[in-house]
Parts: structure tokens; sequence; C-alpha cells
């Protein structure tokens, strides 16, 4: 793992898919990767594009789970709890 997180690596990645200047949530999480950075750590996709096939093409694209906006926080923590190995609390 990089030392470019600190003291270690995040516990998870939550990243919108829309981010400002036209790039987008899976970009960076492909640039994560690519780099080698964040291999163990989930990733969760925040979008409002909920068409068909949306939740399907972001866990193909290398996302481990999927919330829709507008969400419920139960539904995010659902996401985190899912992505996130069961040895890993919430704080």
């Amino acid at each position: 793992m990089s030392e470019r997180f600190g003291e270690g690596a995040p516990d998870l990645f939550l990243l919108d898919i829309r981010l400002p200047g036209g790039r987008s949530g899976v970009e960076l999480l492909h640039l994560l990767r690519d780099f080698g950075l964040t291999d163990e750590v989930p990733a969760v996709a925040l979008t409002t594009y909920a068409g068909p096939g949306g939740r399907e093409a972001l866990l193909e694209e290398g996302f481990d789970e999927y919330v829709s906006k507008p969400f419920l926080r139960e539904e995010l923590i659902g996401a985190f709890e899912s992505a996130l190995p069961r040895e890993t609390p919430l704080r």
C-alpha cells in the first residue's frame, strides 16, 4: 500500500459517478486501481443515473456496491456493510 494515504489505506471509497471537470468516478476508480494503490479497498458508486442495467455496469467497472440518488440513510449504510469485509466495523 502506498504511503500516500498516510497511516494506512482508507476502509472504503465512496465515489460519485459524475465529478466536476468532466471526469467520472469510474475513471477515478480505474486510476486508483491501475496504480495499484487500492486493490483491496472496496468502492461504492453513488449516482443519479439509475437506468436499466446501471447497477450491473458499475459493478462490472469494478465497484463493489451501488447506491442511487436520492437515497435513504439505510440504503447507504447497507451498501457500506455489503462492500466492507465483515471484520471492518462501521464507525
